[in-house]
């Protein structure tokens, strides 16, 4: 099995645009970069999406709430470095790869851990912990 890390790694390089096919002339002027575009065009890649049709596998939901957020969201407490809302393209699809459907009010976390003492970004309650350090979903406000 692939750890978080590896699968944001593989998706970034998939999903982003390259510096190494920038320098070849491209016959579109405004190129749209990553594989989401070709969403409706290649079959495995609609299978992929759909996932978020499904419900959340039992591993991956926080098994460890905090004390501290049980009047929030029954949520662990985390400190992530970013918080970003769940219309974001690359949150989006790793979620739903992940079979979770977010939508756009959804706050979710980026490089997330459990180091609350010295958390240099965002105190946050999140629903959604197994995808750390990666992604943490249904985060809010500790």
């Amino acid at each position: 099995m692939f750890s978080p890390r590896t699968i944001l790694l593989s998706l970034t390089l998939l999903l982003a645009p390259s510096s190494l096919t920038s320098a070849a002339p491209s016959p579109n002027p405004n190129p749209e970069p990553g594989l989401l575009p070709l969403a409706g065009k290649i079959p495995i890649l609609d299978a992929l999406l759909a996932l978020g049709a499904a419900p959340p596998p039992k591993l991956l939901q926080t098994v460890n709430p905090s004390p501290e957020c049980a009047a929030i969201n029954k949520g662990e407490l985390q400190c992530c470095r970013a918080t970003v809302a769940g219309d974001v393209q690359l949150v989006e699809w790793i979620a739903k790869l992940y079979g979770y459907a977010l939508n756009p009010d959804d706050v979710n976390g980026l490089n997330c851990d459990k180091d609350i003492d010295s958390c240099p970004g965002v105190k946050v309650c999140c629903k959604v912990t197994a995808l750390n350090p990666l992604l943490s979903l249904w985060c809010q406000d500790a």
